[in-house]
């Protein structure tokens, strides 16, 4: 009896120690258009509602596969992989990322900044906060959104 508490003792310290070890970097998205989106991290939708900006939390990994995902289903998908959201010392951060349009009209995930989640600053009022998630959300339900000259009528 001892014994088995001597190991359990042990055992939960090791576990204690190797989840202080675990990355909870910051990632933050957003669109220089103003268009809305839904976020994925390695495949994994982050958001409930599409937004224009969007900070994800206490992200447990070194990197992630990062994919925008319009409301308007007439935008193409943005995909980068391999976003890096921690430093070669382990060193948590808030690393931000923004999608950019290109001359010949190409969307393309582009770093911002990258500082040390410790002296980041306050998330504004518009910003989407959400936690990671590694759970599978429900499907999104998607449509091409009306322009604004639609059902006008020529004169």
């Amino acid at each position: 009896m001892k014994y088995l508490l001597l190991i359990l003792l042990v055992g939960g310290s090791l576990c204690s120690s190797v989840a202080q070890d675990i990355y909870s970097s910051n990632l933050v998205v957003y669109t220089e258009d103003g268009q809305k989106f839904y976020l994925f991290l390695n495949g994994v939708r982050q958001n409930v509602l599409p937004e224009k900006l969007i900070k994800v939390t206490s992200i447990p990994l070194f990197d992630v596969n990062v994919r925008v995902v319009y409301e308007d289903t007439m935008l193409k998908a943005v995909y980068k992989k391999g976003v890096v959201v921690q430093d070669d010392r382990g060193q948590d951060l808030e690393v931000r990322y923004h999608v950019t349009t290109s001359p010949e009209k190409i969307k393309s995930l582009v770093l911002a900044i990258s500082m040390p989640k410790l002296v980041a600053p306050d998330p504004p009022a518009d910003m989407m906060v959400v936690p990671f998630n590694n759970k599978i959300m429900p499907h999104i339900i998607t449509h091409p959104l009306k322009s604004s000259t639609e059902g006008i009528k020529p004169e």
